[in-house]
């Protein structure tokens, strides 16, 4: 799916479910360097943005109300979280950029699984979106590459529950189970057990709405009319982008919603568009082109300790001193900031819900990464404690 070249649009990679959160994470540390932001609501419900402090205590700046957008004029560095009424939805930190957008997603814990209906999928621990299972039918998933020559399989639904879709490919009598909660893939080709295989990247509920609505894919026709695709920038604008060699696009003004329709104006080509989900149509001016694809807000899995792959760790967001990450399925690595990659290597002995456990042979040492605690922990001898706090987990 093609993005504005013109912006970076930053994911929440840490979604924090009620739980309480180490004082550290993501304070402010200004440089002074002032960045252009803003905050994009999707989660589809009242979203407090709260700037932190330079001792992470927030400070309310604004209310968004769903699908709306918030710019201010921050700074590299300052840290911001994002809290519905009794849930902290994620944090993030400025980066050094001109301009950056950043979208604020739901939690999964509020999905409700029945309406996914379409995942984006990748090779474990891989931040690279490789394939998409679609729902194609009332029973049938299709599993495909992202480019158009890309090899694709089908699947068979076999079942639902409160957090996975489990589907069966009888060519190769394998069952996965996509798990959202935890956002992980698990197959059973190899094994008569689930094991993972892959991660969720995102995926879509299929509850569209036209206030919930943030892109669509549309045919052109046989006379020469081209297709393409309109995407959501803000509560008020849509950008339109033509399937042409020219790549043509086109601001779009929303002057209205109904039950069924959203409502644009383009002031360059002084024409109205219907965006009409009862239809399935986008209609220009009276010419009427049909949807072929529809997606509401993106929902992403909680980082945890089943998926997690990446941590940074210090004394405090002043001092950092390096960064753990996950080499293969068993080999953790220790880099430092200035370059030193691989200083140590360490063997992952378990996970569980919040934690990953590691073991350096070399030295006979356990270290616990724990994502509840944002800390990482030694073991010996039975006893546990902390010897860094934890930052930017993925």
């Amino acid at each position: 799916m093609a993005r504005l070249q013109f912006i970076v649009i930053l994911l929440a990679l840490t979604m924090i479910s009620m739980f309480p959160v180490q004082a550290q994470s993501n304070c402010s540390v200004s440089t002074g360097q002032p960045v252009t932001t803003t905050f994009i609501n999707r989660t589809g419900d009242v979203v407090l943005l709260e700037e932190l402090d330079f001792d992470c205590q927030p400070i309310l700046i604004a209310t968004l109300q769903p699908y709306d957008s918030y710019t201010i004029t921050s700074f590299e560095g300052v840290g911001w979280q994002f809290m519905t009424s009794d849930t902290l939805l994620g944090r993030f930190n400025v980066p050094n950029l001109d301009r950056v957008n950043f979208d604020i997603l739901p939690s999964p814990a509020t999905v409700d699984v029945d309406e996914v209906f379409k995942f984006n999928v990748g090779i474990l621990y891989s931040e690279e979106i490789s394939r998409t299972i679609t729902k194609i039918s009332s029973d049938t998933w299709l599993e495909s590459g992202i480019l158009p020559d890309d090899d694709w399989r089908q699947l068979l639904e076999l079942s639902r529950d409160d957090n996975a879709v489990y589907l069966y490919d009888e060519e190769r009598e394998e069952t996965l189970e996509l798990n959202l909660t935890e956002g992980l893939i698990r197959s059973t080709l190899d094994t008569a057990e689930r094991v993972a295989i892959g991660i969720i990247h995102g995926a879509y509920d299929e509850g569209l709405t036209p206030t919930n609505l943030t892109f669509i894919g549309y045919q052109g026709d046989d006379i020469g009319k081209p297709g393409g695709y309109m995407e959501k920038y803000s509560d008020g604008v849509w950008i339109n982008y033509e399937s042409t060699a020219e790549g043509k696009s086109y601001l779009l003004e929303v002057t209205d919603y109904d039950d069924t329709s959203v409502y644009l104006y383009d002031p360059t080509r002084e024409i109205t568009l219907t965006i009409d989900l009862s239809t399935y149509n986008v209609i220009v001016d009276t010419d009427a082109y049909t949807i072929f694809e529809a997606t509401g807000p993106i929902i992403t899995p909680l980082v945890n300790g089943y998926n997690v792959s990446y941590t940074s760790f210090g004394v405090d967001a002043n001092t950092m001193l390096g960064a753990f990450r996950q080499v293969d399925m068993m080999t953790w690595a220790e880099d430092g900031l200035d370059g030193n990659i691989g200083i140590f290597t360490f063997t992952e002995t378990a996970r569980d819900e919040w934690s990953v456990y590691l073991y350096d042979a070399s030295r006979q040492l356990r270290l616990q990464i724990d994502l509840f605690l944002d800390g990482v922990f030694i073991n010996q001898d039975g006893e546990k404690a902390l010897l860094y706090a934890t930052f930017d987990e993925r």
